[in-house]
């Protein structure tokens, strides 16, 4: 798992809120199976545990800066919340995100601006912080960025059921508005030259990944769009956790193909592996070094 990466002129940070956490195959990838999995290509000891059957993930964001704009890519699974579906999760003390960020050089006030690929509850935690008893944004001099159609549908989601995302959307989300600056972002939107809101729906409505750009490279931040790198040789195969199926396996294919197409990275939110650029084989995705299609020494 990288730390920094460079896109030319760009310094991309990972920050790491779970380095490795093990998640039921069955249950984030339904389709796969040990036999599949059985293949140290698509499912390298990094991202899976043989012994187990645990898919094994990291949590966290990214962290760039360009042309003077800290940006945030993502915000975790936060701290102190009521996350009693998931034990490690839950009323957690744990500070790695933001220590994360401080060790890259920034505390939360030098972040201009937050963007979030989805609003499950794994990627919005760290938008706020308890203070006084009360959520209070993280990121208070941040500009906020959602998809506006994903932003809308949790919000109505909301109304129906507080309870909704495990509770996030209640202490992550909603807290911000009126606060700080919120954005309902269009597909395409561009919150600063270089840097592309894409929306590729299905695993939500409003499911995006952030495309950056600098100095001749692309490279984009895929979000959940794909989960695991088994995906990559079944990429029709969605998780468990996608809320239209068939609409997220054609977004991830309509992704992975413009990410061949376009000669990019691929930096996955929840591979436990650096950035990787990608081939077709067939139906479906290689890891590679060059754009000639050589295999990498470095790939799985």
């Amino acid at each position: 798992m990288f730390e920094k990466f460079i896109l030319g002129d760009i310094v991309i940070n990972t920050i790491v809120d779970f380095p490795d956490q093990e998640w039921p195959a069955g249950l984030l990838i339904p389709s796969s199976d040990p036999r599949s999995l059985d293949d140290s290509r698509y499912a390298p000891v990094e991202t899976y545990n043989s012994d187990t059957g645990g898919l094994r993930l990291k949590f966290g964001g990214y962290l760039f800066e360009t042309l003077g704009k800290v940006v945030l890519v993502d915000c975790g699974v936060g701290a102190q919340k009521m996350r009693t579906p998931h034990p490690d999760w839950n009323m957690r003390e744990d500070a790695s995100f933001i220590d994360s960020l401080r060790q890259c050089g920034y505390k939360p006030s030098d972040i201009d601006i937050v963007i979030i690929t989805h609003a499950h509850v794994d990627h919005v935690g760290w938008l706020t912080v308890r203070a006084a008893g009360e959520w209070e944004p993280t990121f208070p001099n941040a500009k906020h960025v959602f998809s506006r159609v994903e932003l809308d549908y949790v919000l109505d989601e909301y109304q129906s059921d507080p309870d909704v995302n495990f509770g996030s959307t209640g202490d992550s989300v909603v807290p911000l508005l009126g606060r700080v600056e919120v954005v309902r972002a269009e597909d395409g939107y561009h919150p600063v030259p270089g840097v592309t809101v894409r929306v590729y729906p299905g695993h939500t409505p409003g499911n995006s990944a952030i495309w950056l750009e600098s100095g001749g490279e692309v490279a984009v931040i895929c979000g959940d769009t794909v989960h695991h790198p088994i995906q990559l040789r079944y990429p029709e195969w969605s998780s468990g956790f996608c809320l239209d199926p068939h609409e997220s396996s054609n977004g991830r294919r309509r992704l992975l193909n413009e990410v061949v197409d376009r000669r990019a990275y691929l930096l996955p939110s929840h591979f436990r592996l650096g950035p990787v650029r990608l081939r077709r084989s067939g139906d479906h995705y290689d890891f590679c070094l060059n754009f000639d299609g050589e295999i990498s020494s470095d790939a799985p």
